[in-house]
């Protein structure tokens, strides 16, 4: 398939159902799950701060609008 050849793969709907319907507990990056709009839900990011000159874990959730350490 070529990207400017307006080509479709025919199993195109069959793979965005199938990771829409995704719910993986426990992964790497945490749960994994989609919308029916297929965006992740309950998307955290975990990374590391600088606060009074010591490294913190920090925790920051999109959904949920939460940021913690």
């Amino acid at each position: 398939m070529l990207c400017d050849a307006k080509d479709s793969w025919t199993d195109g709907s069959r793979m965005n159902d199938a990771i829409r319907k995704l719910n993986a507990r426990q992964q790497l990056t945490g749960d994994i799950r989609f919308d029916s709009g297929g965006e992740r839900e309950n998307l955290v990011y975990y990374g590391i701060g600088r606060i009074n000159s010591q490294f913190v874990k920090v925790l920051f959730s999109l959904n949920a609008n939460i940021m913690s350490k």
